[in-house]
């Protein structure tokens, strides 16, 4: 699947780096967050967003958390700010705009894998001319 717009993990604000995540419920590269639920941890790392090279977002673009039924996981454009299941971005481009992921867990969870949280990118794109 050709995607103009993807997310990446290990990323750096305004370049092009950092390690592609799956798409489409693949597996083959997941974001990943391991938590110690016993001390109720909670963990916030940072995700690139960019276009493909030539080409750019128009208007907002919504990421957001779906299919998390524990509502463990929220967003932020800010890694102080305020966190909930949905963030908008403008201007994405070909290079990283970084926002945000926090997980939280409690003492009551018990130990999974948890694949059925996505992260899912509401986007139009266009070609810069």
């Amino acid at each position: 699947m050709n995607t103009l717009i993807k997310i990446y993990m290990n990323a750096t604000a305004n370049q092009q780096d950092g390690d592609e995540v799956s798409i489409s419920k693949t597996f083959t590269a997941p974001v990943q967050m391991k938590l110690n639920a016993a001390i109720n941890e909670t963990k916030i790392i940072p995700l690139g967003i960019r276009t493909a090279t030539g080409y750019q977002s128009v208007n907002d673009v919504v990421i957001s958390v779906i299919d998390d039924t524990n509502n463990r996981f929220s967003l932020c454009t800010s890694q102080n700010g305020t966190f909930s299941t949905s963030i908008t971005m403008s201007g994405i481009t070909d290079t990283n705009k970084i926002f945000y992921l926090k997980g939280t867990s409690t003492d009551t969870d018990y130990p999974t894998v948890d694949r059925a949280p996505s992260i899912k990118v509401t986007a139009a794109i266009t070609q810069v001319s």
